[in-house]
């Protein structure tokens, strides 16, 4: 009889630390995840509900994204958007034990990831313009328009980021620099030679809906919620 409380007592014991190795998240055991993006939700410029998924194989892991580019909650200042993005990512997860952000731990793995991420956006928006005075350039006579916006975007991004693994779920962090080649046009506008009246301070939606077609730099940040398994 005590040897089969002693087995039943190793069996346990076994099954807790079965338990515990399951809460630290050995990604050994769980190679796979599928993440959202809530931040793109609320995005300004490009908001849409993203989805990805990713596979991980020893150090290295491959991602694939797909958005599809709609105003949720009507907070971008455009109106009638659609759209979508696909991206693929591949990571290296490193390991510095002497510096803190690049030292990995059972659920703490940073990582170097290169990005490519393609998107076609339309939507409408509404501006001022007005005749560009031939002496200080400066648009007058000034009137508001609603006109289209077509924009396709190429993305090759450098990103240096982090997964937090809590049990099963992921919080996945990263931030870099990119090129972006934009292919923005405007259309259904009333007088399309009329310049439109920019606002004198930093304004996104500017940057966002100047007419151009080549090269620009590219800040991008994200943060993924998921689920690993």
């Amino acid at each position: 009889m005590k040897l089969k409380y002693q087995f039943i007592l190793t069996v346990a014991f076994s099954i807790l630390s079965a338990i515990q190795g399951y809460g630290q998240n050995d990604l050994d055991n769980y190679k796979n995840q599928l993440k959202l993006s809530p931040a793109k939700i609320i995005d300004l410029i490009n908001p849409g509900l993203e989805v990805s998924y990713e596979r991980r194989t020893g150090n290295f892991s491959t991602q694939i994204s797909a958005a599809y580019l709609t105003d949720v909650f009507n907070i971008s200042g455009f109106s009638q958007l659609k759209g979508f993005r696909v991206g693929l990512e591949e990571k290296y997860f490193f390991n510095i034990p002497n510096k803190k952000i690049f030292r990995q731990t059972a659920n703490f793995q940073p990582y170097l990831a290169t990005n490519l991420a393609l998107s076609n956006i339309d939507y409408k928006f509404e501006s001022r313009f007005g005749t560009e005075a031939p002496d200080t350039g400066i648009p007058s006579n000034g009137y508001l328009d609603t006109f289209g916006v077509k924009k396709q975007t190429v993305a090759l991004n450098f990103r240096y980021g982090f997964q937090k693994i809590y049990h099963q779920f992921v919080f996945d962090v990263s931030f870099g620099i990119g090129l972006k080649y934009k292919n923005v046009k405007h259309y259904d506008r009333d007088f399309p030679e009329d310049k439109i009246d920019e606002s004198r301070h930093f304004n996104v939606y500017d940057i966002a809906n100047q007419e151009m077609n080549g090269l620009t730099f590219n800040l991008p940040a994200t943060i993924k919620i998921g689920y690993v398994f």
